[in-house]
């Protein structure tokens, strides 16, 4: 026997409202953030996709207020008596063995004065060019093609790395 188009809609609605909804996620992440650290918590709750009542958030929000405002009024518990005390910022320490000979002493006690690097002194009469790499000549300090990129050598060394003389600022030749 058919069923009627009307006792079949009731049935339908019946069976839709019996069905349960399924949870939503983002109430479940909002809660687990709320234990674990209610700050996100409370800005995840506040988000559209948690459908929490606005009631339920600001009760919620109210009680997280007050327990960050407990935590900072709250004093801290008093110190109890003994432990460590400092009474200076210099460590004080004894050594114990015997004492070191007075020759010892005095090379540990010692400080060295001047300077430890030796003063170079330049010869006035070497003269310096100027040479780049991948390049056919050396060059004055003053000629347009000494680049700061330019390594300094001694008339020498250019000619030995196989530099030539630059035609246009005519520096030193090698004579050897």
């Amino acid at each position: 026997m058919p069923m009627r188009k009307d006792a079949q809609k009731v049935r339908n609605h019946q069976e839709k409202s019996v069905r349960r909804r399924k949870p939503n996620r983002h109430n479940k992440k909002a809660l687990i953030w709320l234990l674990l650290f209610f700050p996100v918590g409370v800005t995840l709750m506040w988000k559209h996709a948690c459908t929490w009542r606005r009631g339920v958030k600001f009760a919620v929000t109210g009680a997280m207020v007050a327990v960050m405002a407990a935590m900072f009024i709250m004093p801290a518990p008093p110190a109890r008596q003994g432990g460590i005390t400092l009474v200076g910022a210099k460590p004080e320490a004894e050594i114990y063995g015997p004492e070191l000979p007075a020759k010892i002493v005095q090379g540990y006690t010692r400080q060295a004065t001047g300077s430890v690097l030796a003063k170079v002194e330049e010869n006035e009469d070497v003269h310096y060019v100027y040479a780049a790499d991948g390049a056919e000549c050396y060059h004055e300090y003053e000629c347009k093609f000494a680049y700061a990129s330019s390594q300094r050598l001694t008339v020498y060394e250019a000619y030995f790395l196989g530099f030539d003389p630059c035609g246009r600022c005519n520096p030193p030749k090698y004579r050897g």
